[in-house]
């Protein structure tokens, strides 16, 4: 019998989300100890995801009150508390660019993209003279400026192979 999507039923389970973690962690754990440390690295990253969006919700809070310079800060808080949910997360390279760059006077930043390649974005409220030393101080370090704009009207088609 063929089914289509709209078949298909998603059912709620009526197991215990703790028994869940059990299940699920069973086969890679050894011992009860690994189990409960398990699910207390669940608990701390809940609770720093939790901590992650508070942070969002107040950067937007101050960009929609036109506080643009509480950006760089909400930037360096989200960027440390990312920190803790992974050792992965960071690494000596990627520290001594961000501290460079703070000590530069940026007064945050954001390192984003995929695992093994990305941007920083940096927010510095200083003078055309500090920006222009931070900016060759980071390109001493390697990083390059990249211009970019912001676009306000989404993604457009710019090529479309049908018509071709």
């Amino acid at each position: 019998m063929e089914r289509s999507l709209l078949d298909i039923q998603v059912l709620p389970h009526s197991i215990e989300s703790r028994l869940d973690v059990e299940i699920a962690l069973a086969p890679l754990l050894d011992s009860d100890d690994e189990i409960e440390k398990s699910k207390e690295d669940e608990g701390t990253t809940i609770e720093t995801l939790h901590e992650i969006k508070k942070i969002g919700l107040e950067t937007k809070k101050a960009l929609e009150k036109g506080d643009v310079n509480k950006l760089g800060e909400y930037l360096d808080v989200h960027w440390n508390i990312k920190k803790r949910l992974s050792k992965d997360i960071s690494n000596k390279f990627i520290d001594d660019c961000y501290n460079l760059a703070k000590k530069n006077g940026a007064s945050g930043g954001k390192i984003m993209g995929a695992g093994g390649g990305g941007f920083f974005m940096f927010y510095h409220d200083g003078n055309n003279t500090e920006k222009t030393a931070f900016i060759k101080a980071l390109d001493k370090k390697g990083l390059k400026r990249m211009r970019y704009n912001f676009d306000f009207e989404g993604s457009k088609i710019i090529l479309n192979m049908k018509n071709i």
